[in-house]
């Protein structure tokens, strides 16, 4: 293994991920991918989409980046599981500005999609970080 030297490693405070005051945030989505949810989760290894999204320039917290998963809908939910997990990746494309006129979608058109995102704070094992609660269309 080789030694690799990097200015400032060891004064980081390591934290990767600031957060922001709880607010609405102009964003856009600069990553999406499928995967499945953690070990955690109601229904472990099922499908979902991971969103990250960052805050546009100009405004306040410009370059804050969020993250967050939308459950596809999958055999193991019930009707009710289902019409909601539905109605979240709806209004998520909704507020992107990307139509919904078929039962299907490209991931594609939702990269580089400006929305805006609603962001409070959760605590987890005595960390805060900031958690999308909603998504709504700029104006």
């Amino acid at each position: 293994m080789a030694k690799i030297g990097i200015g400032g490693l060891k004064d980081s405070d390591g934290e990767v991920f600031k957060t922001v005051p709880p607010g609405r945030y102009p964003c856009r989505i600069s990553k999406i991918e499928e995967g499945e949810s953690s070990e955690q989760a109601k229904y472990p290894g099922s499908p979902v989409l991971r969103i990250g999204a960052k805050v546009l320039k100009g405004n306040e917290s410009a370059d804050a980046y969020f993250q967050f998963t939308a459950t596809l809908p999958h055999d193991q939910m019930n009707d009710e599981e289902r019409r909601k997990a539905v109605a979240r990746i709806k209004r998520i494309m909704v507020a992107a500005g990307v139509n919904v006129d078929e039962d299907a979608f490209d991931t594609d058109d939702l990269m580089n999609a400006e929305l805006g995102l609603v962001v409070d704070e959760k605590t987890v094992d005595g960390v805060t970080r900031n958690n999308v609660v909603d998504q709504y269309r700029l104006e």
